[in-house]
């Protein structure tokens, strides 16, 4: 007697998906820093989110440097995602002092950002990727702050995710993968502290996960305690059989 085949598909390896954060002509040292150490613990590819004219200073497109590192990044593999577009709250009404002072520091650019300005923005944004010839597969509001209304018009401008702080959002379908992000803040003492104790904890929670989210800033390598865990934790995950993953190639695998 002939057996049946056994056609389940074979598990899926775990993923670090790695994101870094606030790309833009001043960071540019600190992002190529970023992924050379997190790559070499743990290897594969990663999101690289730009701001197109952060705090409204340099445009990346000004910047030959910046051009030429991204269209590295991207013939590598990694995905270029639209962060923004001015990632600062320049010219908007006040709103919500704790999403947007206490908690992000006056760069939660699409909190409360009327649908109108919000698609502007992030439409200029697309046509710079066109006009660099980047795939623009992926937008992420700074902060990880925006109406959820925004989700709709962003799966019918092309886009194939965006993310929250806690959900990985999959278009077209609007799919929510719940998938917490470790990050850190680290703008005072206290936050720093804060920040230290807060990374066991997240990393108990949600370190064993199939589907891990890092979530990296600037100047983040510049604090030694985040050194030595994001170094502690990439070597732990590589030794589990994580590879890292940027957002895009996640959701379209």
């Amino acid at each position: 007697m002939v057996q049946e085949r056994d056609r389940t598909p074979p598990p899926r390896p775990p993923r670090l998906i790695l994101s870094l954060h606030d790309f833009h002509p001043g960071s540019r040292h600190q992002i190529e820093e970023q992924m050379q150490f997190c790559l070499s613990r743990c290897p594969g590819h990663l999101s690289i989110l730009v701001v197109p004219h952060y705090h409204h200073e340099i445009l990346v497109e000004d910047s030959k440097e910046s051009l030429e590192f991204l269209n590295k990044c991207q013939d590598e593999g990694h995905d270029l995602a639209i962060h923004g577009f001015f990632h600062d709250r320049q010219g908007l009404p006040a709103a919500s002092r704790f999403w947007t002072q206490w908690y992000s520091a006056n760069e939660a650019e699409f909190f409360s950002l009327p649908p109108s300005e919000a698609a502007k923005r992030i439409t200029a944004a697309k046509e710079l990727w066109v006009r660099q010839g980047w795939r623009a597969r992926g937008f992420v509001a700074p902060g990880w702050l925006y109406s959820s209304s925004l989700d709709r018009d962003l799966g019918e401008m092309g886009f194939r995710y965006t993310c929250t702080l806690r959900d990985v959002i999959h278009f077209p379908q609007g799919k929510k993968e719940r998938a917490w992000a470790g990050t850190y803040s680290l703008r005072s003492t206290w936050r720093r502290a804060l920040a230290r104790a807060w990374h066991p904890l997240w990393k108990f929670r949600c370190g064993q996960e199939p589907v891990v989210r890092l979530s990296l800033h600037p100047k983040d390598l510049e604090v030694p305690f985040v050194r030595r865990q994001l170094g502690v934790f990439l070597d732990e995950l590589a030794d589990r059989g994580y590879r890292s993953w940027s957002y895009a190639d996640h959701v379209e695998s």
